[in-house]
């Protein structure tokens, strides 16, 4: 059985849960209370897709990942009819993972959002 390394990234959110997602396919995640039941799940799930749609296994492709937190200024806002109320900027500590494809591009992949795009 050969062995595969899968970049994970795990974090706690405000109600004292924890989230396990793939960082090259954020969309593949699980959600536990303890990091160590999302890391099983995710494991299960990853070793299930392996074995019964190889297709669908993720790539692993990113090289040197580098975790960095980017600070965001998010302005939310509220509709009320046909009017818009702005509400003063929120501050946010994103964390992002970036590195390099084989391509020569470089990736970026925000798991939290469920976001994941190559730049130049």
């Amino acid at each position: 059985m050969s062995v595969t390394r899968i970049q994970v990234l795990v974090w706690r959110d405000f109600e004292g849960l924890f989230t396990a997602s793939v960082v090259e396919q954020p969309e593949i995640a699980a959600v536990g209370a303890t990091a160590q039941e999302c890391l099983l799940q995710l494991r299960h799930f990853l070793t299930w897709t392996q074995r019964n749609q190889p297709w669908m296994f993720p790539e692993t492709d990113l090289e040197d990942p580098q975790l960095v937190r980017v600070q965001v200024d998010v302005r939310p806002e509220y509709v009320t009819g046909r009017q818009r109320h702005p509400s003063a900027p929120i501050h946010l500590s994103v964390p992002c993972v970036h590195g390099k494809v084989a391509s020569e591009l470089h990736a970026c992949s925000v798991p939290p959002m469920r976001l994941w795009f190559s730049y130049h």
